[in-house]
């Protein structure tokens, strides 16, 4: 039961924080009824799907938190991403700068209740990650450090979606989200951090090649010196310590395990929580794709390509399209996808099928040729 009750608490405190922000984004909602209960369908067909497999799944506190989860969350995350792509009223660097600020004021919060302790110096690089995890187990803090790496990692990426050209002020934020996220110890974030800055150059500074180069070098030479001399969570496991691409992230046979429930049920799967133990504790491959597999089999994955397919052709989308406000609506995407393939389950992973599908909203094609980055 202590497992249930945890699982109440922060999921409450989640469709708290959800339920405020849809409902400050309401009136943008409402002006748009009538194009989202055309753009929902692919969705609700998806989580129709989750939902047949919970008719077999293993029944404990597990999978029937999940499935409820994974239908409420992927709603309301679906009716940010449009609100997002459709109002031109959001501003993306404000947004970055508060998911800095959020990040300073939860360490904060830890360092005062005692859950993070003094780190060793500016360079302590996954000091979050060591006190944090361990005292979340505990039941005293209320951030583990995924959620401090999250922070880093998204206020990257609007910062990134919504600026072409970096100005002096872009770089030090550009900065602070980049150190934070190594401060965070957070595997995943760190990967995903690297690889959002290097399609943000390449796409819009890939015409100065005669610096774009000798600067990715140049980042390069400098973090392998520097990781040589300290300890940066999974950057040092791939480069220094000679680890695969799963044992960086920590996932020991997950992955192997969910490849064999799969071949135990490859049609259908072991139905959603399926992957835990008798549907009780939560447990998961920390991958969407193999989840997936895992849990619905082929026929989820059927479902949910086959729904995407439905939700693209809906519109003129295109991968580099912008939002109403300016968004390059690929750096969100991408965001998640990072996200819901190296750590984390369906529960959160949802918002990657949501942000999919909500790609059905675009009525056309937005390009500009200049972004507007004032406060």
């Amino acid at each position: 039961m202590y497992i249930f009750d945890q699982f109440i608490v922060g999921y409450s405190a989640l469709l708290l924080l959800l339920s405020t922000g849809l409902f400050l984004i309401y009136k943008d909602l409402k002006d748009l009824r009538s194009e989202i209960t055309r753009a929902i369908i692919p969705l609700l067909v998806i989580l129709t799907g989750f939902l047949i497999t919970y008719y077999y799944a293993p029944k404990g506190y597990y999978s029937g938190y999940k499935i409820i989860a994974v239908i409420t969350n992927g709603i309301a995350y679906f009716l940010f991403f449009v609100a997002l792509i459709r109002t031109d009223k959001f501003n993306n660097i404000r947004f970055s700068m508060f998911l800095l600020f959020l990040f300073v004021f939860f360490v904060k919060m830890e360092y005062i209740k005692g859950v993070l302790f003094t780190p060793h110096g500016i360079l302590d690089f996954g000091f979050i990650r060591r006190n944090a995890n361990d005292n979340l187990d505990l039941g005293i803090s209320f951030s583990g450090y995924h959620e401090f790496g999250a922070l880093a990692l998204y206020a990257v990426i609007f910062l990134f979606s919504w600026t072409k050209r970096l100005k002096p002020f872009h770089v030090i934020m550009m900065i602070l989200g980049i150190y934070f996220g190594f401060l965070s110890g957070a595997r995943q974030m760190i990967f995903g951090l690297i690889l959002i800055l290097c399609i943000y150059l390449f796409r819009y500074y890939r015409r100065n090649l005669v610096l774009f180069v000798p600067t990715i070098m140049l980042i390069f030479g400098l973090g392998t010196i520097t990781i040589g001399e300290i300890d940066v969570p999974f950057l040092s496991d791939i480069l220094l310590n000679r680890l695969s691409y799963e044992d960086a992230l920590g996932r020991g046979n997950l992955y192997s395990d969910a490849i064999e429930i799969f071949k135990d049920n490859p049609l259908m799967g072991a139905g959603i929580g399926g992957f835990s133990f008798g549907g009780e504790l939560r447990s998961y491959p920390h991958n969407i794709l193999l989840e997936v597999l895992a849990e619905g089999g082929l026929f989820m994955l059927c479902v949910i390509i086959v729904s995407i397919y439905f939700a693209k052709t809906r519109s003129n989308f295109s991968w580099w399209d912008q939002t109403e406000n300016g968004t390059v609506f690929l750096f969100l995407v991408f965001g998640f996808t990072i996200r819901a393939f190296s750590s984390s389950d369906l529960i959160e992973n949802i918002a990657l099928l949501s942000a999919l599908v909500s790609t059905g909203i675009f009525t056309s094609i937005q390009e500009y040729d200049e972004i507007d980055t004032s406060g």
